[in-house]
């Protein structure tokens, strides 16, 4: 296990490495381009321009397709703005290449205003709605969300309509307060937004370690450096064909890593998902059972049995604990361990997780790993890594053989075998994609057969005593009634 993390955080410092990497070695390519004015050299090539752009759009254009195509839905808020996002630098600077002069239009001077002006709005477009899908949105109210989306489709809509008024009218966008006097101000804040998004997806990857939002974040470095390229490179000079180069790059680095994606998780929504919990999870304090709630939505978006999966098991273990005598530190710890204890899931893929049929040898591979996954993500959160040893453990067997360490009887944290009933008996009388719910008095004996293998027999005994008292064998609690319950124990 030690070993394992270790191996872990090597790879992410790598990672990190790399990503510093990327930042760094393109600005020093620039500043040695202006401090050695020999290699700057003049490239004045406007059909090779016009293939760059051209290239540089349709990366773009496709990347942003292939995303909002594979979430299948537009109700999650950052998936919108951030596949808008590209869409809107693909279109803005498609206009920017066919601008270009004696390619598709004859020469202008409205059209060297047109190559200009498009160049910055494309990224200070993009920016924007880059930087608009890692506010923290979980935080507004649904009827603000949803003008939110439709006034970003709009705002395509608008972009759509400057491509060809700027291609019938390019005089005019010259008009456009974007000049040498307003650009370096532009270029800063667009750069701003650049590495501000970038560090709020390096957070969110630090959670979960998806290739798609490293890719994001080495895409969002690139994007920061071409905008300095553009804003201050000289036109048909190297450090100015550099902007384009780091731009093609950018998306292509980007569709490689949303690739692989795709093809790991067979959709792109988790990676908004992940943005979600982590913005509950840097909002989060304590471990109360209200503070919970938010991060538990986290889950609901993708998977609404896993949510009040973990609220029915908080309910449960607290009454096993309860029953079993336990002080009121390891009520606490049990009730916020089962309160997150597949929080691991989040990186799970929906085709997984979802399955109506049995899984796979690979995809119950998959599956395991969420007690894994789970732990780190309690144990990069302050206010919750002291619950990471009962995540880790919610699914070792009391007899042994369990995942992911092989730990047996007394080895298992107490508060993980008293989660371990918990989350059995709930998964047992829960209706699955895979099968019906089991009627509550066959998943009784089901829990007093596994005592003694899988299950802690103390915990289960525990668990059937509390039961009969309480009465509880119609438990279906919403929201409220779970943390009401909870917080009046």
């Amino acid at each position: 296990m030690a070993d394992a993390g270790l191996g872990r955080g090597r790879t992410r410092n790598l990672r990190d490495a790399l990503l510093t990497l990327a930042f760094l070695t393109p600005l020093a390519l620039f500043g040695g381009m202006k401090l050695y004015p020999a290699i700057n050299g003049m490239w004045v090539a406007p059909r090779d321009h016009f293939i760059i752009v051209s290239a540089t759009a349709f990366v773009s254009g496709a990347t942003a397709a292939a995303f909002l195509i594979s979430i299948k839905s537009l109700s999650n808020t950052r998936s919108v703005f951030l596949g808008l996002g590209f869409v809107a630098l693909a279109l803005i600077f498609m206009s920017h290449g066919l601008a270009t002069p004696n390619v598709v239009f004859a020469f202008e001077d409205g059209y060297l205003d047109v190559v200009r002006v498009s160049a910055g709005l494309s990224l200070g477009v993009c920016a924007l709605l880059i930087a608009l899908s890692v506010l923290p949105w979980d935080r507004l109210h649904d009827e603000t969300l949803a003008r939110g989306r439709v006034a970003a489709i709009a705002g395509i809509v608008v972009v759509s309509g400057y491509v060809g008024f700027s291609l019938w009218q390019p005089r005019a966008v010259g008009m456009l307060p974007i000049n040498e006097t307003t650009q370096p101000l532009l270029g800063a804040t667009v750069v701003t937004l650049l590495l501000f998004s970038a560090y709020r997806y390096w957070q969110s990857w630090r959670l979960t370690d998806l290739p798609a939002q490293f890719a994001m974040v080495g895409s969002l470095l690139l994007l920061a450096q071409a905008q300095v390229s553009m804003v201050y490179g000289t036109i048909w000079r190297a450090d100015w064909w550099l902007y384009h180069v780091l731009l093609l790059g950018a998306f292509a680095s980007l569709g490689v890593g949303w690739a692989l994606e795709a093809r790991r998780a067979k959709s792109l929504v988790v990676f908004a998902r992940a943005l979600s919990l982590q913005e509950a999870l840097s909002s989060l304090r304590n471990p109360a059972p209200e503070a919970l709630v938010r991060l538990e939505r986290a889950m609901e978006e993708r998977d609404s049995y896993t949510r009040f999966h973990m609220s029915r098991t908080a309910l449960f273990a607290t009454g096993i604990a309860r029953e079993l005598g336990c002080d009121a530190v390891t009520l606490a710890i049990v009730e916020g361990a089962a309160r997150i204890h597949d929080i691991g899931k989040i990186t799970v893929p929906d085709s997984v997780l979802l399955k109506p049929g049995a899984l796979t040898k690979q995809e119950f591979e998959t599956v395991k790993g969420h007690t894994a996954r789970g732990a780190h993500i309690a144990l990069s959160t302050g206010s919750l890594a002291h619950l990471a040893p009962i995540v880790r453990g919610h699914h070792e067997r009391y007899g042994g053989g369990g995942y992911p360490d092989g730990l047996k009887g007394d080895g298992i944290p107490m508060a993980a075998r008293i989660v371990a009933v918990a989350d059995t008996f709930d998964a047992l009388t829960s209706t699955r994609s895979y099968r019906a719910a089991r009627p509550t008095s066959e998943a009784l004996r089901e829990l007093w057969r596994a005592g003694g293998t899988q299950l802690d027999p103390r915990c289960v005994e525990a668990f059937l005593r509390w039961f009969e008292r309480e009465g509880r064998d119609e438990i279906e609690p919403d929201e409220s009634t779970v943390v009401s319950i909870l917080m009046a124990a």
